[in-house]
């Protein structure tokens, strides 16, 4: 029944399926993957020789060098940032995200949420509240634009003016979850995804359309948005989800992908 339910499309779900993949999504994590930094820290071992720390210790030891200390980098987590579509269109999609999201905050401190239709809305004090039941149904009781319509444009317009420069440093990942259907301002979607790609360090599209085989990038909005990604996967099922986090969980220093147009993340 698990199997089966992880390859459902969550818009086809019942009440007694949703909770059943609630329960699933909440008992999974996930180890995230980290990444070096230029700090050093003392260790037992390590690549750098300390040689103050050596001396220090020779000099106790009247003069004894056989004994050396250590440091070794420093790695964390870089930020991960979500930008989460709430229109009446991602409706299903967007609660599923908000589990899978909640189930990452409790491994990750740097995750920052923001949700859009109409206008921005950061979520990401309300998402860490320890149940996540009543954390989305107080985030669905203050977004007074959930399921109604979608302005991408002006939503990353405000993002890019207010909350870019604070939240998108240190090689930061942008997870942009949204099916991309919007039909008003193509030309503010297109300028505001070229300034989302400058501050970010890598840019991700979670589209849950790509549930079909067929799917091509007819909509403008969906060609506005596609040059500007460095990969477009899909969020449509718990499989999907499990695939994005099993992404979160690799080695992050890969090769760049700043190609236009390129799909894959490799």
């Amino acid at each position: 029944a698990q199997e089966r339910l992880s390859h459902r499309d969550f818009d086809t779900l019942t009440s007694d399926e949703w909770r059943a993949l609630r329960h699933q999504i909440r008992s999974h994590r996930m180890p995230l993957a980290t990444e070096p930094t230029r700090r050093l820290k003392t260790a037992s071992h390590g690549t750098h020789a300390d040689l103050r720390a050596s001396a220090r210790s020779a000099v106790r030891s009247g003069g004894d060098w056989t004994t050396w200390k250590y440091k070794k980098v420093v790695e964390r987590r870089p930020p991960l940032v979500l930008l989460l579509d709430i229109s009446g269109s991602m409706s299903a999609y967007s609660r599923a995200v908000l589990y899978f999201c909640h189930a990452l905050l409790q491994s990750r401190e740097r995750l920052q949420v923001f949700l859009f239709g109409t206008r921005l809305t950061n979520a990401t004090r309300a998402l860490r509240e320890r149940d996540p039941d009543v954390a989305i149904a107080a985030i669905s009781d203050q977004v007074v634009d959930w399921s109604g319509g979608t302005r991408i444009g002006a939503a990353l317009a405000e993002f890019n003016r207010r909350w870019a420069r604070r939240v998108l440093s240190g090689r930061a990942t942008v997870l942009f979850v949204t099916d991309g259907l919007d039909h008003e301002a193509i030309d503010v979607l297109e300028i505001e995804m070229q300034r989302l790609r400058r501050f970010a360090h890598r840019l991700v599209w979670l589209n849950p359309l790509l549930r079909y085989t067929d799917f091509t990038p007819r909509a403008r909005g969906v060609r506005a948005i596609l040059p500007h990604v460095d990969a477009m996967l899909a969020a449509h099922n718990l499989d999907s989800l499990n695939a994005v986090g099993r992404e979160l969980a690799a080695v992050t220093r890969r090769a760049d992908r700043k190609s236009a147009g390129d799909t894959s993340w490799n």
